[in-house]
């Protein structure tokens, strides 16, 4: 035994190259590529670590000739022997798995569903996509990671840009950049009729209906409350929201003017006496100020001589 150990050790190593090795990931490692005998087993793993560079795109391969093998091999043992047996230069190629545009949409519905909870939205791709071919990872039987970075700080109507990272052995491999359709629904007033230039607008010309939500949210739909004298400035369609560039309507609240605030809570009714800070319609919006304590509140015009905070909304 000790006399065979002398043998293979006095012989050094050899390092065979064949005419072609498949790999995976996106570094090359040598022990992919060839066969290596006559080493100590410190020396083996030494070997079989040494990165030789990237990975080929799929499709492509690399080709490694024994001298620039050796150049690796020097640097991580010095001044050991080595010997190079097989072919001249090994060709190596990647083994892939293909990423369907089926589990790449699956992957942004998880994150889109994760995002929404149990608000009512829908939404597609906006543009088709199409399947990639990606490294195995060191993993054969392991899937590439799909990691989704959605766009935006909220979840709007509209398009939402998506990052796709696909990764492979946790690093990431390719980045797919796309954009999805997405729409927010609510039950929101629409127009019953349809309404041309000068008609005067009424509120039991609205009813509550599933909509899309606008990106800017709610804060630009007129109310029906808020329809009090108000005039269409342009024709308005069935089925449509109203906004207030649609309409003229009075307005009933100057700067200035005295008017009562009433505070509600439940069944709980407060009344105190505020001055307007600002011009406003039926249903509008606008900032008051008490007159005991100075304080700003914003309050829902309800009449010339009324406005509400309502604390439960």
């Amino acid at each position: 035994m000790i006399a065979t150990l002398t043998a293979t050790l006095l012989a050094g190593i050899t390092i065979v190259l064949p005419m072609e090795a498949p790999v995976r990931g996106s570094e090359i490692e040598l022990g992919e590529l060839v066969t290596i005998n006559g080493a100590t087993p410190e020396q083996l793993a030494l070997l079989e670590d040494i990165e030789l560079g990237r990975a080929p795109t799929p499709g492509y391969s690399r080709t490694f000739d024994a001298q620039t093998i050796h150049m690796h091999v020097r640097r991580a043992l010095p001044g050991v022997a080595v010997r190079y047996d097989g072919r001249r230069a090994c060709r190596a190629y990647l083994e892939t798995s293909t990423v369907s545009a089926k589990a790449m949409i699956e992957a942004v519905d998880l994150a889109l569903g994760a995002e929404v909870g149990t608000r009512d939205v829908t939404w597609s791709p906006d543009s088709t996509l199409g399947a990639l071919e990606v490294p195995l990872g060191s993993d054969a039987s392991a899937e590439p990671e799909l990691e989704v970075i959605l766009g935006g700080t909220t979840v709007v109507s509209g398009l939402l840009p998506v990052e796709l990272r696909i990764k492979v052995d946790g690093v990431t491999y390719r980045t797919v950049r796309a954009n999805w359709k997405v729409s927010v629904w609510e039950r929101l007033p629409v127009l019953t009729r349809n309404l041309p230039v000068g008609s005067k607008v009424s509120a039991s010309f609205f009813e509550l209906r599933r909509t899309e939500l606008p990106a800017d949210g709610r804060s630009a739909i007129l109310s029906p409350a808020s329809m009090v004298g108000a005039v269409a400035m342009r024709t308005l369609v069935e089925g449509s929201l109203v906004y207030s560039k649609d309409v003229e309507r009075p307005m009933v609240l100057n700067e200035g003017d005295l008017c009562i605030l009433i505070v509600a809570k439940g069944a709980i009714r407060a009344k105190v006496q505020v001055v307007a800070l600002g011009t406003a319609g039926i249903g509008d919006i606008v900032r008051v100020r008490t007159m005991d304590t100075n304080k700003e509140l914003a309050a829902r015009v309800l009449s010339d001589e009324l406005v509400e905070v309502n604390l439960d909304a």
